[in-house]
């Protein structure tokens, strides 16, 4: 099922059926996992190993900027800057 991209995010959490999680994942306070990849993917069409191996890149660059302090990344920090599509507002 396609979505149209001219959604909020509050339409597209409905259509995800993950609305506490979308809403999470967008604000920065949760990292992307294989399940809400795929349920990106059927609805907008992004591959979710697109979106798993963006999430591992920021999550591999934010460990390095961590240093080996050995600081546990704050949840605010694992924000995965997902693409910008064209009419879809977050």
């Amino acid at each position: 099922m396609k979505f149209s991209m001219s959604a909020t995010s509050s339409e597209a959490a409905k259509v995800l059926n993950v609305r506490a999680t979308l809403s999470d994942l967008i604000n920065g306070n949760a990292a992307l996992s294989a399940e809400m990849g795929l349920r990106i993917e059927k609805a907008f069409g992004v591959k979710m190993e697109t979106l798993l191996n963006m999430q591992a890149w920021h999550d591999a660059h934010a460990m390095r900027q961590r240093g080996d302090r050995g600081e546990a990344l704050p949840a605010s920090r694992c924000r995965l800057a997902l693409p910008r599509v064209s009419g879809f507002v977050a």
